[in-house]
């Protein structure tokens, strides 16, 4: 599991939304300091320690901060054949003019893909 990154998108645990207010504060609990300050839905303010934990206790809690995973695109562009060789899948290309000037006789069609997905979707 990647460490907690105050800098990405957040939320607390039990999935309600939150905002990072900032990451400087200077907040100690029982010798624990608790640099980073949210802001939850409801607007309360709670500060955490700097690996997102909001207690001082090792247990998980509901409003300890965790990353949300990121959407990320991908893009691509794929010659389409003919024949036995229909398609070279393992070779896409970034942009459509890239493809078409890699594409040799007999391409059918160029397909434009798009998909959608969060890291380590698949895997």
């Amino acid at each position: 599991m990647k460490p907690f990154d105050p800098t990405k998108p957040v939320q607390y645990r039990n999935g309600e939304k939150a905002r990072i207010r900032f990451t400087d504060g200077n907040a100690t609990y029982s010798g624990t300091k608790h640099p980073i300050v949210s802001e939850g839905e409801d607007g309360v303010l709670r500060t955490h320690q700097t690996n997102g934990k909001w207690g001082i206790w090792d247990d998980k809690d509901n409003y300890d901060l965790i990353n949300i995973p990121e959407k990320r695109k991908l893009e691509m562009w794929v010659n389409v054949y003919g024949g036995k060789d229909f398609c070279h899948p393992s070779v896409g290309h970034y942009s459509k003019t890239k493809a078409d000037e890699s594409a040799s006789n007999g391409r059918i069609a160029c397909l434009h893909i798009v998909r959608e997905y969060e890291e380590g979707e698949g895997l």
